[in-house]
This record gives structure tokens, sequence and C-alpha cells, in this order.
């Protein structure tokens, strides 16, 4: 059933946190174990990028003109030039980062084989990691513009946003549209990491997911907005809340939207009905 109910949603979000709680163990060391290469990863980049172009500032500017073209920057910002730098700087922020969004799509990958064989290992999102790094860090840089860059032009361009000139329902609407836009984009960019981990170039998987997003909208966003409630009432949770948010729900999350690429892509077929004497959620695999 590739259509959504009642139902369907909670069978899709029974057999993600099942399955997230009895890998929680492989989760919780293979995501440790891919951080720290990815933070290795950022801390290259950064003196790659950052020790070479502050050095050549300091040569050519020196250290008070440097400090005084940073603080002008600062205080015109909004102008044309500043936005165009600040868009340059978040691009490379975007590039450094990028190790960490790879972190985050491989999660996809250890998903994925839980989802066919109900089962993985920690150094199964190490593998995803090498094997499809360059692909996931383009989904990363997609999702990011696509989601994110409304957001920072508004930032940018709508006078009195950073300010906080710019109140009242004006600021109450602007603030709704964003927020409408970054749920909507990046629940119909949801399956984005699906595909990839399924062979699909970051472009393609894209797209792939947009079409199945549209075709199958309330299967998908049941799920998504699902998750987005849940981790938005774990977020606001002491610690504890936090832990199960990156440990359980994040992994649980992955899961559902793995099993739901697979299952709209005719990978995998579906219970249509989970009863007391399945409790394990079994899926069949298939081509």
């Amino acid at each position: 059933m590739k259509e959504s109910s009642f139902g369907v949603l909670k069978n899709d979000l029974g057999i993600s946190f099942r399955f997230a709680a009895r890998n929680i163990i492989s989760f919780v060391l293979g995501m440790l174990g891919v951080l720290v290469v990815a933070v290795v990863i950022m801390a290259v980049i950064a003196i790659i990028i950052f020790v070479p172009i502050v050095f050549g500032l300091i040569q050519g500017l020196g250290m008070e003109s440097m400090v005084q073209f940073f603080t002008s920057f600062a205080t015109t910002w909004s102008t044309p030039q500043g936005a165009l730098m600040f868009g340059v700087l978040i691009l490379l922020a975007v590039f450094i980062l990028g190790p960490v969004i790879v972190a985050f799509g491989a999660l996809f990958g250890m998903a994925r084989e839980i989802v066919e064989s109900e089962g993985t290992t920690a150094g199964g999102v190490l593998a995803w990691y090498r094997k499809r790094f360059f692909s996931l860090a383009g989904g990363g840089i997609i999702l990011f513009l696509v989601v994110m860059g409304p957001v920072i032009l508004s930032i940018i361009w709508v006078p009195g946003f950073v300010t906080g000139s710019l109140v009242g329902p004006t600021f109450a609407l602007l603030m709704a549209a964003l927020v409408l836009w970054v749920v909507v984009s990046a629940g119909m960019l949801s399956l984005l990491f699906p595909g990839i981990i399924d062979g699909l170039s970051a472009l393609s998987a894209a797209k792939r997911s947009l079409r199945l997003s549209r075709r199958y909208f309330d299967r998908v966003f049941s799920t998504w907005l699902s998750f987005v409630g849940i981790i938005s009432l774990t977020a606001i949770l002491p610690l504890i809340g936090l832990l199960i948010m990156w440990f359980l729900v994040i992994p649980a999350m992955a899961i559902a939207l793995s099993r739901v690429y697979l299952i709209l892509t005719d990978n995998v077929q579906e219970t249509e009905t989970v009863s007391s004497e399945s409790p394990d959620f079994r899926l069949v695999g298939g081509a």
C-alpha cells in the first residue's frame, strides 16, 4: 500500500522506532566514529581554506587594516557588497560542514541495511561514508540551498529583519512563511538521501524525491511531519531529550524514510497490517 492512512502511519512509526531501538548500539558507535572522521576532515579543510586567507590578508593589509575591514563588513553587511560577502561565507561554511552533512546522509545507509535485513553494524556507516561521500555531499548542498536559501536571502534583504525594527503582523507573517517553506521544502526532499544510497546521483535523487513526494504526498508527508513533531518535542526537553533525539529519533526517522522510499519505488513489499504474531514488523526484500 503506497497511500497513507492512520494504520499505515502507525506501522511506519512502530517499525522505525522498534528497529532503531534494536540497533541503537550500532547507531551510537557508528555515528560517533563517523563524526570523529568528519571533524578531522573539517579541521583539515578549515586549515587549508582559512589559514592562507588570513595570512594573505595580514600580509596585504596589516593586522590593523584587517580588523577595520571586518568591522566595516559587520556594520555594512546588509549592503549589496556585504550581502555578496555574506553569501560567500555561507558557501564556505557549507563546504566546511560538508563532512558532517555526509555523516548524516551515511546514516541512511545503515537505515537501508536495517530495512532490508533487520540489522546493521557500527562499521556500516563508515562504509557508506566512503562509498557515497561526494554524492551525499552534493545532496547536502542541494538540500541546504533549496531549504535555507530563501531564509538567508530574507535575512539579508528584508529591511529591519535583523535589526529588530520589523515587528508586528508583518514579522509574524514572514516568520510563518519561512517556517512553512523550510518544513515543506525539506519534506519534498526528504527522500533525497535514500535515493543517493540507492545509487542515484545527487541531482537524480533530488528529482526522484520531488516526484515521489508529489505523487504520494500523503504517505511521504505523514511520515515526515510526524518526525518533525517528535523531534520538536524532544528538542525542548533537558539533556536526556537531546540524547533521545540524536540516538533514537533521528535513526528512526532515517529508517522510516528509507522504508517509505523503498516501498514507493517497489524495492520492498510491506505488510499492510501488523499483528501480535509478527512482532518484528518484517519486510520482504524485493529486487
